[in-house]
């Protein structure tokens, strides 16, 4: 359907469908169409909250007795 044939078929309207094709097509024309339509929230998005430092174990790499034999039992 081309433009000219919209516009005719709105002018053929009664009054009240005419302004309400016309407050849909303002609708239409304020909108942005670039915009992505909003995604559902991930299960990062629900929890990042809690994510972060702690109060928990502190960082096991920080102790070098930890990590003195680490890999070796896979070499050999």
């Amino acid at each position: 359907m081309s433009v000219k044939e919209i516009i005719a078929a709105i002018a053929d309207l009664p009054d009240s469908e005419r302004r309400r094709a016309y407050v849909g097509l303002d609708e239409l024309r304020s909108s942005d169409p670039v915009a992505p339509p909003p995604r559902p929230l991930s299960a990062h998005d629900k929890a990042k909250h809690l994510i972060g430092p702690g109060s928990g174990l502190s960082d096991l790499s920080s102790n070098k007795d930890y990590l003195k034999d680490l890999g070796e039992s896979s070499l050999s």
